[in-house]
């Protein structure tokens, strides 16, 4: 899910430890793609998890990979985000033989160039990772550093069982899931939401955290927090829209079709490709006299139409994006 900002208790990643030494994984933030993505990690091998406090100043998190890294003796740390990375790459000589696997998502941090100098004068001062995976291309040129190996690792989950979906609410139901912010276009999508909607059948629910949860927002739009259980809320969806402005492969679409929601979404990272399958609609990011166009074709089809192009999507990620083949990377990649 987009990267999508949908956040899950702590505890839900929780392998069981078979290795005295799993890979030890250092986060910057554990909400939504990093915290998608390390839960499918910890479902195909071995890891061991830690946050670095966002109020902490950049060298006390340096600090305190440091103090991870010898307390747990790993031999291997994978880092999500640009603080972990930073913080990983200064660990120290003493522990220069750590191998070091960078993984980077996508992080709006790197929308703005101004901040991308900092960030690389002082990853340059570290030490080169040994491997930098990336879930899109279009991320290689903004981060990979030219002393390390990289690969792409698009996003993927695995298909699930297609349940047909009785409908038991007196109004349809489309969903936005992901962080609450101006990035994921949630006010795109707010400005956007046809304001007859009730009247023809169709009502919003809005789920995530972020700055603008607490937004006016039009009739028949319900703001329901974060959720630990996407899926459901995916499948109870006759409709999901991603109004992002960038993204790579974000998770709500992979999850959208992996139960057979069709969905409205941008022409941003991976999301051309699956909107190509005929899984939904297309529109341009910040746009959102186009979205609302699509929202009104998506709300004015027929029921078969919105199951079918919902079972397009799903065939498409079983032929194109198979989790057995992504669960078989991970496990090469955070091997110690």
């Amino acid at each position: 899910m987009g990267e999508e900002a949908t956040q899950r208790p702590a505890g839900s990643i929780k392998p069981v430890r078979t290795d005295p030494s799993p890979a030890l994984v250092i986060a910057s933030n554990l909400g939504g793609g990093i915290r998608r993505h390390l839960d499918l990690v910890a479902s195909v091998t071995e890891v061991d998890v830690h946050e670095l406090p966002d109020p902490l100043p950049l060298a006390a998190k340096v600090r305190l990979a440091r103090q991870l890294l010898r307390s747990t003796g790993a031999g291997l740390v994978v880092t999500h985000g640009v603080a972990a990375a930073v913080a990983a790459r200064h660990r120290g000589r003493r522990l220069a033989d750590v191998r070091h696997v960078e993984h980077w998502h996508g992080d709006p941090f790197f929308l703005d160039p101004r901040r991308r100098v900092p960030y690389r004068a002082l990853a340059r001062l570290g030490r080169a990772p040994a491997l930098q995976v990336f879930t899109h291309q279009w991320l290689v040129p903004l981060y990979h550093d030219d002393r390390s190996r990289f690969e792409t690792l698009p996003n993927t989950v695995p298909v699930v069982e297609r349940v047909r979906r009785p409908v038991t609410e007196p109004l349809r139901t489309a969903v936005f899931l992901g962080r609450l912010s101006e990035e994921k276009g949630l006010g795109d999508l707010l400005a956007a939401w046809p304001p007859d909607s009730v009247t023809r059948g169709w009502q919003l629910v809005v789920y995530g955290s972020g700055p603008l949860q607490g937004v006016h927002h039009p009739p028949g739009v319900t703001f329901c927090g974060d959720t630990d259980n996407p899926t459901a809320a995916l499948t109870a969806a006759e409709l999901v829209v991603i109004p992002s402005w960038t993204e790579t492969g974000p998770y709500t679409a992979c999850e959208a079709m992996a139960v057979g929601s069709p969905f409205v979404g941008t022409t941003t990272g991976d999301m051309p490709e699956f909107l190509a399958s005929g899984c939904g609609w297309a529109v341009s990011p910040r746009r959102p006299d186009e979205l609302r166009t699509a929202l009104l074709t998506a709300q004015s089809a027929p029921v078969g139409d919105l199951t079918a192009r919902g079972e397009r999507g799903r065939q498409w990620l079983t032929e194109h994006r198979p989790f057995s083949g992504w669960a078989e990377t991970v496990e090469r990649i955070y091997r110690p």
